[in-house]
């Protein structure tokens, strides 16, 4: 009924935290730009704050996360561990980037519903990377360690909120100017 974990060698400390580095910091830009950001942005383009207010719709894997976590965590636990574990992270950190290269790229006049998908595709794979970096920190991390990995999550938090200021402070004619076309 139960399967059994694979047992790995020690991953070294450092690599665990900075594989919890940036996984934590990837998901929180996304989190800051999507709640803080593009709503911002697009309220200065005049989109109705109901518009506005669907973009939240997109978080909805975080709060369904629990759903398919057993079957990411099954998935983690078996097999060679640490292929389990860096196939699942960097496939998703990987799509997430080429969501987000596209989504720079691409001219967000097309359509609200494109933007919406966007978003909703990278809270979906911020989802499996955080589930697997989770697991990843309970798994390797001693009960003296768990500390620096809470250190890990919360300061990917901050230079998330510092990363996506200074782009939208950027992207806005540095304070005070109209900005970029989104919609």
């Amino acid at each position: 009924m139960f399967e059994k974990a694979v047992t790995a060698p020690k991953l070294p400390l450092r690599h665990t935290l900075l594989i919890m580095a940036g996984v934590y910091t990837i998901q929180s830009v996304i989190g800051m730009f999507t709640l803080q950001g593009i709503p911002a942005v697009l309220r200065s383009e005049g989109v109705s704050t109901y518009s506005i207010g669907l973009f939240y719709v997109a978080m909805l894997p975080w709060a369904l996360k629990f759903a398919w976590s057993p079957i990411v965590e099954r998935y983690r636990k078996r097999s060679n561990y640490y292929s389990a574990h860096g196939h699942i992270i960097l496939s998703a950190q990987a799509l997430i980037l080429l969501t987000l290269l596209g989504l720079y790229f691409m001219s967000i006049n097309h359509s609200f519903f494109t933007l919406f998908c966007t978003i909703l595709l990278l809270a979906l794979c911020s989802t499996f990377a955080d589930i697997t970096t989770d697991g990843l920190a309970v798994d390797r991390l001693t009960h003296n360690n768990r500390r620096y990995g809470n250190i890990m999550q919360v300061g990917g938090s901050y230079v998330a909120r510092l990363l996506v200021a200074a782009y939208l402070y950027t992207a806005m004619g540095s304070g005070g100017g109209k900005a970029p076309s989104c919609y």
